[in-house]
Parts: structure tokens; sequence; C-alpha cells
């Protein structure tokens, strides 16, 4: 019984001392202004959020003030954050085809890949994944 009202307590503390900390994020009217179509991923780094959009990504700080917006020339998909960099999958480029975006943590453009296919990317154990739904899909 002791083991469980500690674990009990453990736990309340855990959920109040987590609800302290998780606040919502607002913008000012206006900020996304340059948002095209719909986010399409987010992803944070200790400074910053990001968040994909249909044409470009947005970096923003924790209080949800936009600190910058970088344009892209075509449909953006999911983006991560690795090690000082953004991934982004840009669907049917300005050369036709699917690339990886790799850009800075002031999300300028340092390198760009050719890919299979696009939609999302992701890194898990130091490896970039980028993938696509059924190829009968098309983009949104």
């Amino acid at each position: 019984m002791k083991r469980f009202i500690l674990s009990l307590i453990t736990c309340i503390a855990t959920i109040c001392i987590a609800q302290d900390k998780i606040s919502p994020i607002i913008t000012e009217p206006g900020a996304l202004s340059a948002l095209k179509g719909h986010i399409q991923g987010a992803c944070c780094s200790e400074d910053a959020i990001y968040l994909s959009h249909i044409e470009g990504i947005f970096k923003l700080d924790w209080n949800g003030k936009v600190l910058k917006h970088t344009a892209l020339p075509k449909h953006t998909g999911d983006i991560c954050y690795w090690k000082g960099r953004i991934y982004d999958s840009l669907y049917n480029d300005v050369d036709g085809e699917t690339n990886i975006i790799v850009l800075d943590d002031d999300i300028n453009i340092v390198a760009k890949y050719k890919a299979l296919g696009g939609g999302c990317a992701t890194v898990h154990d130091g490896i970039l994944y980028a993938g696509t739904g059924p190829r009968e899909s098309k983009p949104h």
C-alpha cells in the first residue's frame, strides 16, 4: 500500500510540474501572413520552433514571435531538426524532381540532394529517412 501511495504522489507531482512548463504558443495577429496553404510540419530546437508550410518555413521563438520566414519554390513537406540543421522534403522542386533540402538553424539553404520520394523527412540514429504516401496520392 505504501508503494502505491508513493507512486501516486510521484505521478501527481510529475503532472503538476509538467503543467507549469507546458503552455500554448500564440503568434501575433498577421504574424504568419506569408503562410501558403496549411502547416505541413513542425520541429524544434532548444532556441526555436520551425513550421513548414506549402511554400516556405517559419522560424519562431518560444514566445511565438516570428524571427524569420524563408520562401521556398515548391511544395514543402514535413521537417525535422537534427544537430543544428533542418531537413525538408521539397516535392516537385524547380527542376521537377523531389529534393531533400538542408537548412541551417537560421533557415538558410545549405545543401540540396535528389530524393526518390518526398513528403516527410526524419533522422533516426544519424540516418536521414524521407518518404511519401502511396503513388496515387496527390500533393495538397
